[in-house]
C-alpha cells in the first residue's frame, strides 16, 4: 500500500510542477489546457490573469487537501506495518483519513462550481455560468469518507473498552 501513496504523491507533485511549469513558460498552452479539460462544454471562456490566478488558488487548495490526506495514509500505513493495526492511534488516523476524504468530497463539488464561476466571470454580460452538479463519483466517495470515519471511531472506542477491561483483570 505503501507503494501505492508514493506513486500518488509522485503523480501530485509531477502534476503540480507541470502546471506551474507551463504557467510560467506557456500561459497559451495552459489557457488551452483550463477550456479543454476540467471546464469542458463550457462556452464561452474569457480567461484572463484574474481568473487563471483564481483557478490557481482553487487547484492549490485541493492539492494542499490531497497531500494531507497521503501524509495521513502514510502515517496509518506505518502504524499497520509496525503491528500496530488495531491500536487508538490507527483508529484516529482513519477516522481522520474519512474527515479528509468527506471535506474532499464537498471540496470537489465546490471547486467545480467555483471553477467554471471563476472563468467566465470576465466574459460579456449575460454570459457568466454558474454550474452546479453532483456525479457518482462524488456520492461514491462521501459514502466511503462515512465508512472509514465510522471504523476509525469504533476502532478508537473499542480500544478505549479494551484498555478499561484490561484494568480489571
Amino acid at each position: 500500500m505503501k507503494l501505492l501513496i508514493v506513486l500518488a504523491a509522485a503523480g501530485l507533485v509531477s502534476g503540480s510542477a507541470y502546471l506551474t511549469w507551463i504557467f510560467v513558460f506557456d500561459i497559451g498552452r495552459l489557457k488551452e489546457l483550463v477550456i479543454h479539460y476540467p471546464l469542458s462544454g463550457i462556452e464561452p471562456v474569457t480567461l484572463t490573469s484574474y481568473a487563471l490566478g483564481g483557478l490557481a488558488i482553487i487547484a492549490s487548495a485541493n492539492a494542499i487537501l490531497i497531500g494531507t490526506a497521503i501524509w495521513t495514509l502514510w502515517t496509518m500505513f506505518d502504524h499497520f506495518e509496525k503491528g500496530e493495526i488495531f491500536a487508538e492511534r490507527s483508529g484516529v488516523l482513519l477516522r481522520r483519513t474519512g474527515y479528509l476524504a468527506l471535506i474532499g468530497g464537498f471540496s470537489g463539488l465546490l471547486s467545480r462550481t467555483l471553477a467554471v464561476l471563476v472563468a467566465t466571470y470576465e466574459n460579456p454580460p449575460g454570459q457568466t455560468m454558474l454550474s452546479v452538479g453532483i456525479s457518482s463519483t462524488d456520492i461514491g466517495l462521501l459514502i466511503l469518507a462515512g465508512l472509514l470515519f465510522v471504523l476509525g471511531h469504533i476502532m478508537v472506542i473499542a480500544t478505549g473498552i479494551e484498555e478499561d477491561n484490561r484494568s480489571f483483570v
